[in-house]
């Protein structure tokens, strides 16, 4: 109980300490017409008071400060990055915040500090966009979509990562490959199955226009599973991280997820037209992990299409037992989709 006085009685302290240097700006604010206000000092003391409420673990404190601090920099003038720079570490501070009470409360709360930390984002991009510094921009639209995903806002959160990846397809096209995939499995969750191919379909394009598709380099990419189950007690994604040769592994795997959403949406004609893409996709890749999709899994997929086309419900189960060890479990999972699906139009 004494702990608690003292965290109270300190965390009170700070607000004064806050209320105080606010109510001196105000001041400073009347009187600037005979005399300009010391801001410097002002910002100096609310990074004083930031570190304590941090240490403190008031977030949602330190980032009002913060965004006292950001109006200050807008005020002197100075160096706009500075202020970019509070924004940002406000809206990360809130996000927090909001996250630590989902974990503490096992529920949703009223999402108002998730909202106002997208906002905070929002004024820093906006700053950063304003001075061409549009890799940084990327780099933020996708924190915000992943902090959203986390969150379980995964409409809000495929928005920032499109957004993200339409400006890293110029100069970093891995990097808009990542926010693409975490797009399309938002879409998905959502049971926008178009919008997941739409996804899956400008990773392709962004792929196969990159040059040296040979499989040459090598790296890590973040993909998407099927695990529903969060630490915040709701749904959510699990990401998982493989190493492979890069970009033609990774177009294949788009394109059979792809050929199994177009067959979910009944768009056999397009799904077929990726079969025979996929076709050449394999043998592109030659040996490694193209050598791994045989002929046997691009002619079951062949039949899946034609299976459903001709809605041959019978033959479905066979396939399905016949392609689950050579899928994903994402895949699978739009696999089940499709059996159900079919099996309910009878």
């Amino acid at each position: 109980m004494m702990a608690w006085n003292w965290s109270t009685s300190m965390s009170q302290h700070l607000l004064n300490s806050y209320n105080l240097i606010a109510t001196k700006l105000k001041k400073k604010r009347i009187l600037s017409s005979v005399r300009k206000p010391n801001l410097s000092a002002s910002v100096d003391q609310f990074h004083a008071i930031i570190a304590s409420f941090k240490r403190e673990g008031s977030h949602r404190y330190a980032a009002f400060c913060c965004l006292a601090v950001a109006r200050c920099e807008q005020a002197m003038k100075t160096d706009s990055s500075m202020e970019a720079s509070e924004y940002l570490d406000a809206g990360y501070l809130l996000a927090q915040e909001e996250l630590d009470s989902s974990v503490a409360m096992q529920c949703k709360g009223f999402e108002e500090d998730i909202s106002e930390a997208v906002n905070c984002y929002l004024l820093a991009i906006k700053i950063y966009i304003k001075h061409q510094r549009m890799a940084l921009v990327a780099s933020l639209y996708y924190e915000m979509g992943s902090i959203l995903m986390d969150m379980r806002k995964l409409e809000q959160a495929s928005m920032f990562l499109i957004q993200a990846a339409s400006i890293q397809q110029q100069g970093n096209p891995l990097g808009a490959t990542h926010s693409l995939l975490l797009a399309s499995r938002c879409k998905f969750a959502l049971r926008d199955y178009k919008g997941a191919s739409e996804c899956l379909i400008q990773l392709i394009k962004i792929v196969s226009e990159t040059e040296g598709m040979g499989g040459s380099g090598s790296g890590g990419v973040e993909g998407w599973s099927g695990d529903f189950v969060s630490s915040t007690g709701g749904p959510a994604l699990t990401l998982y991280t493989v190493n492979f040769p890069l970009k033609l592994d990774q177009l294949i795997e788009a394109r059979i997820t792809l050929i199994l959403l177009l067959t979910l949406q009944d768009g056999f004609l397009q799904a077929k037209d990726h079969i025979g893409k996929l076709v050449e996709d394999v043998g592109q890749a030659g040996v490694g992990i193209g050598g791994e999709i045989s002929d046997e899994l691009i002619t079951l997929l062949q039949n899946l299409v034609m299976a459903c086309e001709r809605r041959e419900v019978s033959g479905l189960r066979a396939l399905q037992r016949e392609l689950w060890s050579s899928l994903t479990d994402s895949q699978n999972e739009i696999l089940q989709l499709i059996a159900a699906a079919n099996k309910m139009l009878f």
